[in-house]
């Protein structure tokens, strides 16, 4: 993700099963950079306690989505979970 911060790649994708402290320094570093796009991997609202993430330089994360969208509903429909890995009820994704 910090390479996508610097501009040294375009992308970062195609993980899931992650825990919020695999993501949380990343996702502060993209969006501290600007100019970039971070998301869940069906395009949603990226929650740290979410199991999914697409990171782009905001550019190409249009088309990320739409190549990947057909593999993340086999996913799905194989009954991988990309749902929220946990999260606490005082929660709140909307800031």
């Amino acid at each position: 993700m910090c390479q996508v911060a610097l501009g040294i790649v375009e992308a970062y994708s195609w993980e899931y099963r992650l825990k919020p402290w695999d993501m949380a320094a990343g996702v502060l570093i993209i969006e501290e950079a600007g100019g970039n796009k971070v998301t869940c991997m069906d395009g949603g609202k990226f929650p740290v306690f979410d199991r999914s993430v697409l990171v782009s330089n905001g550019v190409l994360h249009g088309k990320l989505l739409e190549r990947i969208a057909p593999a993340t509903e086999k996913l799905k429909s194989k009954g991988i979970d990309f749902s929220l890995w946990y999260k606490p009820e005082d929660y709140t994704t909307d800031i």
